[in-house]
């Protein structure tokens, strides 16, 4: 974030990934600090695991999580100080307005170390900027839910290729298309819908990869969260249920928070009429159940 504040000439675009703009407790990483000056990493390690990552993970793939831990305790104590020496006194939240890289923040939605609130400050810093927010992933998201990070990941770098002046071939839109379904819809229901197409309908899968999943959503003059948004609101217009589920939990990843549905469905109501609107709070319930009373 400092490199696209003060050299944006360097930066094609920008995706900060479960950090913060603003230290919230400088004391925190001053007695951090010195924990780790006076006994090493070890003295920390177990606070930062529960940080890392999730019970879940733990639990179900310990490998990963031992890994880590080697990792952190091979950290010079002197290093690791260091750096929280540095974001003792971070402050960028003044300076964000500045970034004119296409930004799009990455979030764990059970992080920690760096809770979804500090993310959405950023978004909210940085000029049309998005926002992923992954579940379950606490502060190592990349370890704890590596396909859809790289998914998103990767699908962002090829959308801003077109800042670069590199449009994409056709096949390159088509496996753009492919990466970017798998992004937003999960990929477990794009090979499912791919295995079932059959040869009469694979042209189709093809087309919709190429046009509406690479052209469309990948064209980066409108972030995904607007996207979804939009997606929503036609589905309501045209009674859509299916379709409406489909992109309703995909939506919430992209950044549209459950206040932002709540308010583009009441406009619907009086663009598109009562009964669509009311038709669409139902879908919600359904998808969501008690998770849709969760406005925090």
């Amino acid at each position: 974030m400092a490199l696209a504040i003060r050299r944006p000439d360097l930066v094609a675009s920008l995706t900060p990934m479960a950090t913060f703009c603003k230290t919230v407790s400088p004391s925190s990483w001053v007695e951090r600090a010195a924990t780790v000056r006076a006994g090493g990493v070890e003295a920390i390690s177990d606070m930062i695991m529960s940080r890392w990552f999730t019970p879940g993970l733990s639990q179900s793939r310990p490998e990963v999580v031992a890994e880590a831990r080697r990792m952190l305790l091979a950290t010079p104590r002197e290093g690791y100080a260091a750096c929280c020496d540095a974001i003792r006194d971070l402050d960028l939240l003044a300076d964000l307005a500045g970034v004119r890289a296409p930004t799009l923040v990455f979030s764990g939605a059970d992080d920690p170390a760096s809770p979804p609130a500090l993310q959405d400050e950023i978004r909210a810093a940085i000029p049309g900027a998005g926002l992923v927010r992954l579940s379950p992933a606490a502060h190592i998201m990349n370890l704890e839910q590596p396909g859809q990070t790289i998914a998103h990941l990767i699908a962002w770098l090829d959308h801003n290729r077109f800042r670069l002046g590199q449009p994409a071939s056709r096949p390159a839109r088509l496996k753009e298309g492919l990466a970017n379904r798998k992004a937003v819809l999960g990929a477990a229901h794009v090979e499912r819908s791919l295995a079932q197409a059959g040869a009469f309908s694979a042209p189709w899968q093809e087309f919709i990869m190429r046009t509406a999943w690479g052209e469309v959503w990948g064209d980066p003059a409108l972030p995904w969260k607007t996207r979804s948004l939009l997606t929503l609101q036609t589905m309501i217009a045209l009674n859509r249920e299916e379709e409406f589920k489909l992109h309703l939990r995909p939506a919430l990843n992209n950044g549209v928070s459950l206040v932002e549905l709540r308010a583009a469905m009441i406009q619907a109501a009086v663009y598109i009429g009562v009964p669509a609107a009311n038709n669409a709070f139902r879908w919600v319930k359904d998808v969501l159940g008690d998770e849709a009373n969760d406005l925090a």
